[in-house]
């Protein structure tokens, strides 16, 4: 990697004129820690590194470099470069822009590799699916989540982060972000990240290096070992999960014992299970994961009883995750092939790997986005996107996003009228509509007038058609 240390002076010089690399101070880093060290010992406090992958890169005629801020001055830079770099705004839809701190804490300049193993992230992309569903109010239409309703869902953002290689306990950061960007929207989603972070942060811990042989004298254990208890798909390992849950063990036991019978028997078995299950004192995520684990068993492992999933989960909202992050260890899991493969389309989408150095591919990071939210003319720019913005939660993790300020617009131009006004509006319509010079007859003003001047049908010629007697029956023929 090169790099060049600047101020917001230089960065402006930079943008305006490129300089050739020969009046331009470059200097070699091998690390990120080189790099750190070099923003650390700058004096200036106004400080800005740009830093390119390589000589190459610089000479580019695109601008590939990531521009790296202090984090007492980040915040700051980003709302100078929105009030004076025009033609670069948003600044983060052009240039990766990223604190001091996030270098590390995300390796940004790193080459990594996801932390669990591919065939769980796969079974993690049938969880996208299952909270489309629910966002989506699946039970009123029966019909399966587009792709679109997919992406918007955070389990897809939660899911796409896993793959860049974030470690699952930065999915928190995600969360907290996701549900702040949607608190912006008029309509809350029916799922908050805050709701379905446990199942992700106790799915994830299962299959984390070291974790095998821990101990699972608490709930957030024993659910491990339901997943590896699962993943294993071996029936023996169910027995020692629920040791101190006799109530839920025996319900899981009598499932089992029953898996022999025909369907629609099964199915009420499965419903006296649920409801011993429900009834416990167990914490809400325990339930989920059994009541998810016995519904996946039942369809072995299609999603089509995701139905079945919605239904029965009742307060326990994140038991249709479970449902679907079950179904990918069972033999007849379809979350890839079913559906017009709309599984492979959602791990297409996730599994893209990251390059910190290509094209930003954003509209605008999570944090110019904060700070254009708290602008009066943030809604001015807002406006000129579309309906979704991809937003950039994390380094590396860029989403779709509803775009709150778009839909408020929309909001705007559909309020319904003042109802008295419209009311007195149609009134004068149908006034002028009934008035009697429209069908050739004098009006009321006009009649009175003439009628006091004494020149009503003054023409001998024309007949007083109100003195005529009028005819009845039928003419007569002349003889």
């Amino acid at each position: 990697m090169i790099y060049h240390i600047t101020n917001r002076r230089g960065l402006l010089e930079f943008l305006t004129d490129r300089p050739s690399n020969d009046s331009f101070a470059l200097y070699t880093a091998s690390s990120s820690e080189k790099l750190s060290e070099a923003l650390s010992a700058s004096r200036d406090a106004d400080a800005v590194m740009l830093v390119w992958k390589s000589e190459e890169d610089f000479n580019s005629l695109f601008d590939t470099f990531v521009i790296v801020v202090p984090d007492q001055n980040y915040q700051e830079i980003i709302a100078w470069a929105i009030t004076y770099i025009g033609d670069y705004r948003p600044l983060t839809s052009f240039f990766h822009v990223f604190p001091f701190s996030a270098i590390e804490r995300f390796d940004i300049f790193e080459a990594i590799s996801a932390w669990l193993p591919r065939k769980i992230l796969d079974s993690f992309v049938a969880a996208v699916i299952a909270e489309a569903a629910i966002q989506t109010d699946w039970r009123s239409s029966h019909r399966m989540p587009s792709i679109q309703s997919c992406t918007l869902t955070f389990s897809f953002a939660a899911t796409k982060g896993l793959y860049q290689g974030l470690h699952p306990s930065q999915l928190v950061d995600i969360a907290e972000r996701w549900d702040a960007f949607r608190s912006n929207k008029t309509n809350p989603s029916r799922l908050s990240a805050d709701q379905a972070i446990s199942f992700w942060l106790v799915a994830t811990s299962a299959f984390l290096p070291g974790t095998e042989n821990s101990p699972s004298n608490d709930w957030i254990g024993t659910i491990s070992s339901l997943v590896r208890a699962a993943s294993a798909d071996n029936y023996a390992l169910y027995s020692d999960v629920f040791l101190q849950h006799s109530k839920i063990q025996m319900a899981v036991n009598r499932f089992f014992e029953s898996t022999h019978l025909p369907r629609e028997r099964l199915i009420r078995v499965l419903d006296d299970c649920v409801r011993d299950i429900v009834s416990t004192d167990a914490p809400p995520p325990l339930k989920e994961a059994t009541i998810g684990l016995l519904i996946a068993k039942l369809g072995d492992g299609s999603l089509s009883y995701l139905g079945l999933a919605l239904d029965t989960a009742g307060d326990l909202i994140c038991s249709p995750l479970w449902f679907a992050f079950f179904c990918g260890f069972q033999k007849g899991f379809d979350g890839l092939s079913g559906n017009n493969s709309l599984g492979r389309h959602l791990v297409r989408k996730s599994a893209i790997k990251r390059d910190i150095f290509n094209k930003s591919q954003t509209h605008l990071s999570y944090d110019e986005a904060q700070i254009l939210a708290a602008n009066r003319g943030g809604e001015v720019l807002f406006s000129g996107f579309g309906s979704v913005l991809d937003v950039e939660l994390v380094p590396g993790v860029t989403v779709p996003m509803p775009n709150p300020f778009r839909r408020a617009e929309e909001e705007k131009r559909i309020t319904p009228p003042d109802q008295a006004r419209a009311i007195r509006m149609i009134r004068e319509g149908l006034f002028l509509l009934e008035r009697p010079e429209r069908n050739g007859a004098p009006s009321r003003q006009d009649t009175a007038r003439v009628r006091e001047s004494g020149e009503l049908f003054s023409d001998p010629e024309k007949p007083d058609i109100d003195n005529e007697p009028k005819r009845t029956g039928r003419r007569k023929r002349n003889t």
